[in-house]
């Protein structure tokens, strides 16, 4: 059996729902099956990719050492398994070079007894980097997420090593898509440096699972955004936003709803929009917002959703702006789906 959810409360719990508004908070529990896959933008014009400096795609396993503290003892993994994987959604995996070999760590199969703490590092430094003051790591992933810790850590020295969450703001019981681009900014380490120390880093104990895939160095495209997650509920006294799966009849309020975007590109873009639909039922969008390179806000809808009644409903949620994003595998936002009963 999995882990269960604690039901946290501001005043009170009551029975029989997985959330109740506006007193009851979900909190992070059950380590479920259940799916919530991120939906793909479009892309209406052709714009120029980003430099690579340096990439590997697991092809050669002695590129990397693997090393942990975990009990049992648990290791990275480099595998041609292509359902490797925990979870049906990621079998096959997507990765582009899944053939060759990709790099995974299986929380789940070490059961609830287990705990990982456990390093994949790459054994030479890299060396692309002397002449370059803007440096970008790129890599496909595949990540169920409960409650671990998923981290990119860097270094110039091989001694002191910066550490960069891999996935910030993604709810537990939740799926990356089959794969997904993540582009993080390392040009405070990795910018002119002659030697350029890279791994990753993995803390869990009966979470799920983390992979990767085609790991690469490059200059980044000019206008490059992408989707972190999102973030909604009903709000309270208390002024926090309370995640809501599941709404009682007698308790429909407005749900309000925001996208969680990051500008992983090398200009400022000043018109970006986080739109939100439910079919014939609702729709908002955002007001224009505007990111610096590399930094990362929260985009709220400015009509919030209140149910009609019974029913599940299914906001679908997606990111535009009027430039043409470079990479628009990574432009994607979960669905938000809310029951009412």
């Amino acid at each position: 059996m999995k882990k269960v959810y604690l039901l946290l409360s501001a005043l009170c719990v009551a029975g029989g729902t997985m959330a109740q508004v506006p007193f009851n908070k979900v909190a992070p529990a059950k380590k479920s099956i259940g799916i919530n896959e991120m939906p793909v933008k479009s892309v209406n014009q052709i714009q120029a990719k980003a430099t690579t400096l340096w990439t590997n795609d697991f092809s050669n396993p002695s590129d990397w050492s693997m090393t942990n503290t975990s009990s049992p003892a648990t290791d990275w993994v480099i595998t041609t398994n292509q359902n490797a994987a925990p979870v049906a959604a990621f079998q096959p995996a997507g990765f582009a070079s899944a053939a060759n070999g990709f790099a995974i760590i299986d929380s789940d199969a070490q059961g609830q007894n287990g705990s990982q703490d456990a390093f994949l590092t790459l054994v030479a430094p890299i060396t692309a980097c002397a002449s370059e003051p803007i440096v970008v790591l790129r890599f496909s992933q595949m990540h169920r997420r409960y409650l671990e810790t998923t981290e990119i850590q860097v270094s110039n020295d091989n001694v002191n090593w910066t550490s960069i969450d891999a996935n910030p703001g993604m709810n537990a019981n939740t799926n990356t898509t089959n794969p997904a681009l993540v582009s993080v900014d390392i040009s405070a380490v990795a910018g002119n440096q002659a030697n350029v120390y890279l791994r990753f880093h993995y803390v869990g104990a009966w979470d799920w699972f983390w992979a990767i895939d085609d790991v690469e160095l490059v200059v980044p495209d000019d206008f490059d955004l992408a989707g972190q997650g999102v973030h909604w509920g009903v709000e309270g006294p208390w002024g926090l936003r309370l995640p809501i799966v599941q709404m009682p009849n007698t308790q429909i309020q407005p749900i309000k709803v925001g996208g969680i975007v990051k500008n992983v590109g090398g200009q400022t873009q000043s018109d970006i929009v986080v739109n939100g639909v439910i079919p014939s039922t609702y729709s908002g969008a955002s007001a224009q917002g505007t990111l610096a390179p590399f930094e990362l806000d929260t985009f709220d809808l400015t009509t919030d959703f209140t149910p009609a009644g019974n029913g599940t409903y299914t906001i679908d949620m997606s990111l535009t702006s009027g430039a043409t994003d470079a990479n628009p595998a990574d432009n994607t936002l979960p669905s938000v789906t809310i029951d009412v009963q």
